[in-house]
């Protein structure tokens, strides 16, 4: 079993964390405008399934740019208002159901980290006055304002269910010296807006802490059914589980660039490499495990023929693709199929 990794070099999210960035961008843009700017990231809308594993830095590169090609830097706030709990997944129903905000809180930083390795919460008393943060922890030096914002804005409406709307929280400080949202941050939220803070904070009365919840969540997931909703695809914990991540959306290329992924992992060609031997494993080996798995998917559960099959994994040439796959599985791909689905026993190829 792999060794899991003390920190990654790059952060891992799930693609729920885009909320809906994609349905405003396209009804902004057109939809020829959000394919290409997912495919700035490698990505594509048939990739954006909310429990998708995906690198932080790709989230939040499409935030960056979806504000420039838009020309409106006010864009995540449209995004972080048009937000709700759900989008960003069951942790979040959970701690919606906490007793108290503090609790609340707590749940939130514990359970985040099933949704992130890029990110994280804490929760500091300072006399009177509490400090909830947002720490970005793999962020590769890259801006990350705009994907702040559609956190903080969310933060602040976390904090209001309990206070009440009349109740604002003392200040929101950005980390940045001249955030061109600031303005109009202050004015949507009503809350005073302190820039160059050096950190990306809420900060409110430590008292507010032990106010208790005033409805509760209408679902309430169990630490139970978190874990198996977040086990399906968990997130990387060696440089192996990296790289079969951001391989995944790229199994139909024909040519997947290794100097791409490692540049994406913020390591070095060589490098990668070698972090893989140690692992056991390589770079084309765990491309054909993941080609072989998905073809092997598509031929028990449509009845695409085996060209188009080979195609879909990035083989242009279809017995190229059956000896790749009899290598792998000891099996022709005819032969999976007919054991998969004998009703398709005398299929024409």
């Amino acid at each position: 079993m792999p060794e899991p990794m003390a920190r990654p070099s790059v952060g891992f999210t799930r693609a729920s964390g885009f909320g809906p960035l994609p349905r405003l961008f396209e009804a902004a843009e057109g939809a020829p405008a959000l394919r290409r700017l997912l495919a700035g990231e490698g990505l594509t809308p048939g990739t954006l399934s909310p429990r998708t594993v995906i690198p932080f830095s790709s989230l939040n590169e499409v935030f960056n740019q979806a504000s420039r090609l838009s020309g409106d830097t006010l864009f995540p706030l449209h995004v972080a208002q048009a937000m709700k709990p759900e989008d960003y997944g069951p942790y979040v129903q959970s701690a919606l159901a906490a007793p108290t905000l503090m609790e609340a809180i707590r749940r939130l930083r514990g359970f985040a980290e099933l949704q992130t390795n890029a990110m994280t919460f804490e929760l500091r008393r300072n006399g009177r006055e509490a400090f909830w943060s947002l720490h970005y922890l793999a962020a590769r030096g890259h801006k990350v304002d705009h994907h702040a914002l559609h956190v903080l804005v969310p933060m602040v409406r976390f904090v209001t269910r309990y206070t009440g709307l009349t109740r604002k929280p003392t200040a929101l400080l950005l980390a940045s010296a001249a955030a061109p949202f600031h303005s109009a941050l202050e004015t949507a939220l009503e809350v005073p807006v302190r820039a160059d803070a050096g950190v990306f904070s809420l900060v409110f009365p430590a008292d507010w802490l032990a106010l208790p919840n005033p409805g509760g969540s209408k679902v309430v997931p169990t630490v139970a059914d978190l874990l198996a909703y977040y086990r399906e695809n968990a997130l990387p914990r060696s440089t192996s589980d990296a790289v079969a991540a951001m391989l995944l959306p790229r199994v139909g290329e024909p040519e997947i660039d290794l100097d791409m992924i490692a540049e994406r992992l913020a390591v070095g060609r060589r490098t990668l490499q070698q972090r893989l031997s140690a692992e056991g494993t390589s770079f084309r080996d765990i491309a054909l495990r993941l080609r072989m798995e998905r073809a092997k998917q598509l031929m028990a559960e449509d009845d695409s023929t085996i060209a188009q099959v080979a195609l879909a994994v990035g083989y242009s040439d279809q017995a190229h693709f059956t000896r790749a796959f009899k290598t792998a599985t000891n099996m022709t791909p005819r032969e999976f199929r007919r054991l998969r689905r004998p009703s398709l026993l005398m299929a024409a190829e």
